[in-house]
């Protein structure tokens, strides 16, 4: 998904969750790429538990909506904060 479009030399935010870790369905995560989805030094952890197939939308205002299955019966459904429109420095990438 797209947070901000490409414009003045900048090539946008991209928006991407998924797992936290590569080892399980769990810990969702939002990454953001400042660079076309070459690197995605901002991730923000958005559910500790089990994490399975998720979607997210982007809400004017920059707050971002996530559905996600907890399981193979209950999904979840949150709104929050989305990242920064400025590439975060490499100290502030993560935000758990």
């Amino acid at each position: 998904m797209r947070l901000a479009p490409p414009g003045n030399g900048k090539p946008g935010v991209l928006l991407y969750a998924g797992p936290g870790l590569p080892s399980g369905r769990v810990r969702g995560t939002l990454f953001a790429s400042y660079d076309d989805g070459t690197t995605w030094p901002y991730q923000r952890e958005t559910y500790q538990g089990p994490y399975g197939y998720s979607d997210i939308a982007v809400f004017s205002a920059g707050r971002v909506a996530s559905l996600f299955e907890l399981n193979k019966q209950d999904l979840l459904f949150t709104v929050f904060d989305g990242p920064p429109l400025g590439s975060p420095s490499q100290s502030q990438g993560l935000d758990r």
